[in-house]
């Protein structure tokens, strides 16, 4: 492929250039499909009203707190591997933004079912290229899927019991046929999790030369060198620092001339680097995860807006059930209602609620009739009375809380639990401040995984899957969020019946089912549904809150407003 100059591009381009990644997939989910994925609470939208041009360096920074683990599509660990993966790679479905949440076309324009919802066939766009100048075919999205569910890593939780590897096919140049072991109620909604890579150059990387169920995937590979078709291609990657995206011009979704030649992710692991860069007008976007009074201070910058909604997203402690004494469910209880969750939500976070069991309340299917939970020390007392456990044998454990001091709430919120354990006698508690790496790593094994892993989870897609499947089904086992290693043998039923439903509204009933079975058996400690707060530079438009999980940071659905940032 010839290489093109970016501002001739864009000239070429001009205003008659798509500007969503969406349009143009003007398909709708059919209501034979998975989820209905409409939003109630809506999203908060920047105003878009720009003027052409952004100066002689039309450049987006985002500001990230966390080191990127991996750019493998099948492998993101965490949200800054989610933020750079959805710039480098296509999703299969995407998410619509605004008031109205909805699972829309992507790479994938048309969908039908057959066999009774089993089967799901999808046309793809026939305009597509790699980055490598390949068209994007059937073949690659086989490939892809074929390749997640394999390495059973990142989001592929969502399809390992619902489809087989050998059970995905091209029915043509552009057509991808799913035949799936059952109905799957979310199927639809979770595709927007698929990201898909280009098959060719991923085969030619296989370590060991082998393509099939034992082969590599090129997991070395694509770990570290992308292989998409997404708007943005990697220009250079210093580890721990920053990663810089420079714009595909032959990106099939077109260009206009104020969207973002270049693309910075940095890592800013101080807060006070943060409000500096925001207020130089250094930056464009700061993330979600600073302390609430670092967000407070930047909204008197004349240049910088704090974006604020509600969002899909819970913050909890997993207790490791399989691990003395929180092997006790009175224990575990003692705990629960040892806990000052208050403070939590009006001080440390400044807003959102108390998080009613692991769904978090804006979440389609959420029991509204599980209560939040509030200190009770009576409660507590009894429930450690009736524990196999004696205070005198709990306190001979260590009991070790792990936690990640890159986020400046975490500390904060192990220390109130270290609190609350002391207030109904536990003493011997260690604060574990551990890289986010680490914390992945550790939770992969049961010999590993800590007493406490302190954790949020924002929602993967528009149903409460991901928060009941997800976390406590043991195949889901091994993952950070879910290190609380529990589950029954009703909830895993309960769980398996809710996927095989196809009516929403009768599986949304049997995920709340499961989330009852879920908050009697204690195995979490769900803290708070944080509000979203990012700051934004006043001349970055085109931002909106989308509901999942770094959907927010597609660099490409943004652009600048006037000339340069504002200062």
């Amino acid at each position: 492929m010839a290489e093109v100059d970016r501002r001739t591009f864009l000239k070429v381009a001009g205003s008659g250039a798509v500007t969503a990644a969406v349009a143009g997939c003007t398909s709708q989910q059919p209501a034979d499909g998975g989820d209905e994925t409409t939003q109630e609470d809506g999203g908060t939208t920047t105003d878009d009203t720009t003027s052409s041009g952004g100066g002689d360096e039309n450049e987006m920074v985002y500001m990230a707190v966390d080191a990127l683990s991996s750019i493998d599509p099948a492998k993101p660990g965490g949200a800054t591997d989610y933020s750079i993966i959805l710039n480098l790679y296509d999703t299969f479905l995407y998410i619509g933004g605004g008031e109205d949440f909805k699972t829309v076309g992507n790479l994938a324009t048309d969908w039908t079912t057959e066999n009774d919802s089993q089967t799901w066939v999808f046309t793809l766009r026939e305009d597509v290229t790699f980055h490598d100048g390949t068209p994007l075919t059937a073949e690659d999205v086989v490939y892809s899927m074929k390749r997640a569910l394999r390495l059973k890593a990142g989001p592929t939780f969502l399809w390992l019991d619902v489809i087989e590897p050998e059970n995905i096919s091209a029915r043509g140049e552009y057509e991808v046929v799913f035949d799936l072991n059952y109905p799957f109620g979310p199927f639809f909604a979770s595709l927007a999790q698929f990201f898909v890579a280009n098959s060719s150059v991923a085969k030619e990387n296989e370590e060991d030369g082998s393509y099939g169920e034992h082969g590599d995937y090129a997991q070395d590979y694509l770990g570290n060198t992308p292989a998409g078709s997404g708007p943005y291609t990697l220009e250079s990657w210093e580890q721990s620092s920053q990663l810089v995206m420079d714009a595909y011009p032959d990106y099939w979704g077109g260009w206009e001339e104020n969207q973002f030649d270049t693309a910075r992710v940095k890592i800013v692991g101080e807060d006070s680097t943060a409000k500096i860069l925001m207020k130089q007008g250094d930056a464009d976007l700061s993330s979600k995860f600073l302390a609430t009074e670092i967000y407070e201070e930047m909204s008197t910058y004349d240049n910088v807006e704090i974006l604020k909604s509600p969002q899909l997203f819970t913050w909890m402690f997993h207790m490791f059930t399989q691990k003395p004494p929180l092997d006790d469910v009175n224990v575990r209880k003692a705990i629960t209602y040892a806990f000052d969750y208050e403070p939590v939500v009006t001080e440390i976070f400044a807003g959102g609620d108390v998080a009613q069991g692991p769904v978090p309340i804006k979440m389609p299917g959420h029991d509204d009739s599980i209560p939040a939970y509030s200190q009770d020390l009576d409660k507590a007392k009894a429930a450690l009375d009736d524990a196999e456990y004696s205070l005198a044998e709990i306190n001979d454990i260590e009991i070790e809380v792990m936690y990640t001091s890159v986020l400046a709430w975490e500390r904060p919120i192990s220390l109130l639990l270290q609190s609350a354990l002391k207030k109904i006698g536990i003493e011997n508690v260690t604060l574990a401040d551990t890289e986010w790496a680490t914390m992945l790593d550790r939770v992969t094994s049961k010999e590993s995984t800590p007493h406490f892993t302190q954790v949020g989870n924002t929602a993967k897609m528009l149903s409460p899957d991901s928060y009941t499947f997800g976390m406590y089904h043991s195949s889901s086992w091994g993952k950070i969020n879910a290190s609380s290693w529990w589950t029954t043998d009703e909830l895993e039923g309960t769980l398996e019946d809710a996927r095989r439903t196809a009516s929403q509204a009768e599986r949304f009933a049997k995920y709340k089912e499961a989330q009852q079975l879920i908050v009697d058996g204690y195995p979490s400690l769900y803290l708070a549904n944080p509000p979203y707060r990012a700051a934004r530079n006043t001349n970055l438009g085109g931002w909106s809150y989308k509901g999942l999980l770094s959907y927010d940071h597609r660099f490409y659905d943004m652009h600048r407003i006037g000339d340069g940032r504002a200062k």
